[in-house]
């Protein structure tokens, strides 16, 4: 699934200029929403701080744990005098043994060992309408191919 726009929260910019969240260092992890999730608008996901004040993550699932999983490869390099790119390598989900239900945004967020450092980065919706990842399926989460998001 080819991502859509990703939205940088608001918190993180001032929080990528005070050296809250570096994203030459990481890691970082892509953790999947439900669309009852305080992501589903602007208004209520870009206030947002921290991976524990989102609701409605999917639930527990064989192939899915809460918290998601670690990006691989993040990298945040330049293109251009002005322009930095962050992006990482597409990520798949696989429902092993049981479905993964009510899918419809995915975030990314700085992994930390305290609740109070895991500060959201972007997020993305991936679909209008919330799915199920059925048994023995996978979700390829493809990021965009100018990056997850630049900075100018």
């Amino acid at each position: 699934m080819a991502a859509g726009t990703f939205k940088i929260f608001n918190h993180a910019k001032h929080k990528l200029c005070t050296a809250k969240i570096n994203l030459s260092a990481g890691p970082f992890r892509l953790a999947l929403f439900t669309s009852a999730s305080r992501l589903q608008g602007t208004a209520t996901a870009l206030p947002l701080s921290t991976y524990a004040s989102c609701s409605g993550e999917v639930a527990s699932a064989v192939g899915y744990v809460p918290g998601g999983e670690t990006l691989s490869t993040p990298t945040f390099t330049t293109t251009s005098a002005k322009l930095w790119k962050f992006d990482a390598s597409d990520h798949v989900f696989t429902a092993v043994t049981s479905a993964i239900a009510d899918i419809k945004y995915a975030a990314i967020y700085l992994s930390a060992a305290s609740a109070g450092g895991r500060h959201l980065l972007t997020y993305v919706t991936l679909t209008g309408t919330k799915f199920t990842l059925a048994i023995n399926n996978t979700l390829t989460i493809q990021f965009p191919a100018g990056g997850i998001f630049t900075l100018l």
